[in-house]
């Protein structure tokens, strides 16, 4: 049993004031669900988080959603995913909400979800990157859509039973080049794939949009960068401090 039914994550840098009106819309719709703001070699938060009753980390390590296929990328990601999955094992949710600073909540999400990552997922994997994983239970008959980036919603115990398929992980990593998958290994398209490898579900939910316009009748939106490179108000500035 977890000791919520739904938290967020929200991996923060260097975007103050987005960060402080994500989290300002979050808990204009949930006031005492928990969320985990991890400051990523970034600003100091800790003011904020506070603000916003927000459990917080600091790390003077700056491990990116997006990995170059470059030497030490393989290492990069797996730090990432012992990340993620440290950050969900301590809010001790049955779902999380994956924050951004481009997402805004306007309203309540679902309590229950269809799939094990729930967003918005209008693309599918290539049928070649199927074929080549069909020693790991993918059926090339399928299709298989992924999600996972800003707005989505994961399943807590769906993700963390998949990311102790180290085995997997390896394979995928190790042959990215050779599956036919982006030029870069991204979060959303990696954790999609491992998590259908595994079994899983990805789909997308009722009131779950990307777009660049302001709309304030979806549930969630992703993709709303207004407040991208804008400096905090003069209120606000110390809400966070250099370091």
């Amino acid at each position: 049993m977890h000791s919520h039914n739904i938290g967020a994550f929200f991996q923060c840098c260097k975007q103050p004031y987005a960060t402080y009106k994500c989290l300002e819309s979050f808990r204009n719709v949930y006031k005492t669900e928990p969320i985990l703001l991890l400051s990523s070699n970034g600003y100091n938060y800790e003011k904020m988080a506070n603000y916003f009753q927000c459990e917080y980390i600091h790390s003077n390590e700056n491990i990116c959603f997006i990995q170059e296929l470059e030497s030490d990328y393989k290492s990069n990601v797996k730090k990432l995913i012992d990340r993620v999955v440290s950050a969900f094992i301590q809010l001790d949710c049955k779902y999380v909400i994956w924050l951004e600073d481009d997402v805004f909540v306007n309203k309540r999400l679902p309590t229950e979800y269809n799939y094990d990552i729930n967003g918005f997922s209008p693309n599918s994997f290539n049928k070649k990157s199927i074929e080549c994983l069909s020693n790991f239970g993918l059926n090339a008959e399928k299709d298989y859509r992924f999600s996972g980036h800003g707005g989505s919603v994961y399943n807590c115990d769906k993700f963390l039973d998949t990311m102790k398929r180290k085995e997997l992980i390896d394979y995928i990593l190790d042959n990215w080049s050779d599956l036919y998958l982006p030029s870069n290994v991204c979060q959303d398209v990696l954790f999609s794939l491992l998590i259908s490898c595994n079994g899983g579900e990805i789909g997308s939910f009722d009131g779950h949009i990307d777009s660049y316009e302001y709309n304030p009748f979806c549930t969630i939106q992703h993709q709303y960068k207004r407040y991208y490179n804008m400096p905090l108000p003069h209120d606000l500035q110390d809400m966070i401090t250099s370091l």
